[in-house]
């Protein structure tokens, strides 16, 4: 049972079995892929450490080079950056099944976005959706092949 400090996941009114079938077809390729991904940014980030590293550093000063303002900014396709499995695999599955219930949408859009934004925060904590909406686009556009 979540604790009281966890984000409560929950589907949406449209989710079916059909979608949990669907969900769980593709889920042990979806978790590969993550992992994957998070191994290849762990060995990333070994490989260019550097001078100004704090790990590689000797004192404690500051590392140069920084930028402040953009230090915590993420690209919308680096979905998994700081993040587990745990944390991501709600907003990945109720993406894989937004791709099944809106086949006409053919790809990410801010109509999409909105509507699956409204959905996530009718059934979810409103105040996850900025967390997990880069995993739900990942698991929408995963486009799983019709089972």
């Amino acid at each position: 049972m979540p604790s009281s400090n966890q984000p409560r996941y929950t589907e949406p009114v449209w989710w079916t079995v059909q979608h949990t079938t669907i969900w769980e077809e593709h889920l042990p390729a979806l978790r590969a892929d993550f992992e994957r991904r998070i191994a290849a940014q762990n060995r990333a980030q070994i490989t260019n450490q550097g001078p100004d590293d704090p790990v590689i550093q000797k004192g404690g000063r500051a590392p140069r080079n920084v930028d402040v303002e953009r230090a915590h900014a993420v690209a919308d396709n680096n979905w998994e950056v700081g993040t587990s499995w745990a944390q991501v695999e709600p907003g990945v599955r109720y993406g894989v099944g937004a791709r099944a219930q809106y086949p006409h949408h053919d790809s990410w859009n801010d109509e999409l976005e909105a509507r699956l934004q409204k959905e996530w925060e009718e059934t979810n904590e409103p105040s996850t959706w900025q967390k997990v909406k880069r995993a739900v686009r990942h698991g929408f556009e995963s486009k799983p092949a019709a089972p």
